[in-house]
């Protein structure tokens, strides 16, 4: 069997089909946050502000929270398709580095042993 030949039969097959992804939304969701960051853009801070620029600060931030929130939930359950295929060939890679890993052993130890007979053949010789 050629390299070539053998490429092509480890090579992993997928059944793909590229999914069609559209924010349906998304003009509402940006006219959204736009007007929140709109109401607090000139809020000006002073003693008796404080209070109310906490509150708006702690508003924009659980805004921000939700929104992190929904961005990593969708890109998880995108992603779930390719984290089933992805451990079973981080599984396979691991198999073959363990596999390469036991005969690298062996090798050095050999060499080791090689090394050492021609160091005792040079003293005795010596």
């Amino acid at each position: 069997m050629t390299e070539m030949e053998l490429s092509a039969t480890i090579e992993p097959i997928l059944d793909y089909k590229a999914a069609s992804i559209q924010l349906k939304n998304a003009d509402i969701l940006k006219d959204y946050v736009k007007k929140q960051i709109e109401r607090y853009r000139d809020l000006l801070i002073t003693d008796e502000t404080l209070t109310e620029a906490k509150k708006s600060r702690a508003d924009l931030n659980k805004l921000n929270k939700a929104l992190s929130s929904q961005r990593t939930a969708i890109k998880r359950e995108i992603l779930k398709p390719f984290a089933q295929i992805e451990s079973v060939l981080r599984k396979l890679e691991t198999d073959t580095k363990q596999a390469s890993g036991s005969i690298d052993q062996g090798v050095k130890q050999l060499e080791d042993r090689q090394r050492q007979a021609r160091e005792d053949n040079l003293k005795s010789y010596l």
